[in-house]
């Protein structure tokens, strides 16, 4: 029944992926070679409306400058919630750490460099039990779209949305990231220079998943996977220990990197990937 359920979610995830895909209104990109559409799609910065958030946020950032990225119904219930960020100085779509806060200031999932993704209830992805140790992570790099309205489908729900599933948990939503280290390089097994071209390297994916039984959104490791939370972080761990002994080779990976905006970086980019 377990597998049958993961099943269904997976042929779910893939409808409202490629549905929400060939929504309207997304703007057309310039084709960057070797960057997926709307990779590089800038964030829109919202206004925080809530006194709650503010203080919530001071007291997350300590006063450092934070950025709303999202601000709107995130699990249907009816309130909005608000994705803060902390920037990175010196990576496109980087954070430092992030907050999701509900506008009466019920905090919702933390996103943290050193312990990794979890909520007030429950750990989602702890980067200790990786493997990962404290102060490695300089940088999460999210992989998604400023909104995932249309790349993703849905990081928007609401109660309208709770109606349409009634009967198993449903993945409607799966965002990626990558994790980036001290010195700014990929922390990835890859081991092939080829690979550097490859923007979806060392990608980690997060779902996030709706259960009408309890009628609650609860985040998962992976992206809708058959494979246990076990087995996830042995195949972490290994992954994590492939890293560091070929770091210690000298194989390490830049981020692909670059303000889409400026047409001098991406020139220098596309002559880049010519020479590989």
């Amino acid at each position: 029944m377990k597998r049958m359920e993961r099943v269904l979610r997976m042929v779910i995830v893939v409808i409202l992926v490629f549905g929400g895909s060939c929504s309207g209104g997304k703007q057309k990109e310039v084709e960057i070679p070797g960057v997926p559409p709307g990779y590089f799609e800038k964030w829109e910065y919202f206004p925080v409306d809530s006194e709650v958030v503010k203080e919530k946020a001071k007291e997350f950032f300590g006063g450092r400058e934070y950025k709303a990225i999202w601000k709107w119904d995130t699990d249907g219930d009816g309130k909005i919630d608000y994705l803060l960020i902390e920037p990175h100085p010196k990576i496109v779509k980087g954070i430092k750490g992030g907050i999701l806060i509900g506008e009466d200031g019920e905090v919702k999932l933390i996103i943290d460099r050193n312990k990794g993704i979890y909520t007030p209830e429950y750990v989602v992805e702890d980067f200790k039990r990786e493997g990962i140790r404290e102060g490695e992570v300089e940088c999460i790099r999210f992989l998604f779209s400023k909104d995932d309205r249309y790349a993703f489908s849905h990081a928007i729900f609401t109660k309208n949305d709770k109606k349409k599933f009634n009967r198993i948990p449903v993945v409607f939503w799966v965002f990626a990231y990558q994790l980036i280290d001290r010195d700014l390089k990929l922390i990835t097994s890859g081991s092939s220079r080829e690979e550097e071209t490859i923007i979806m390297e060392g990608v980690i994916y997060i779902s996030k998943v709706y259960d009408p039984q309890k009628e609650k959104v609860v985040y998962e490791m992976g992206y809708a996977s058959f494979e246990s939370e076990e087995n996830l972080y042995k195949q972490a761990m290994a992954d994590i220990s492939t890293y560091r002994l070929n770091k210690s080779k000298g194989i390490v990976f830049d981020p692909v990197n670059f303000d889409p905006e400026n047409q001098k970086e991406v020139r220098r980019y596309r002559e880049s990937v010519k020479k590989r």
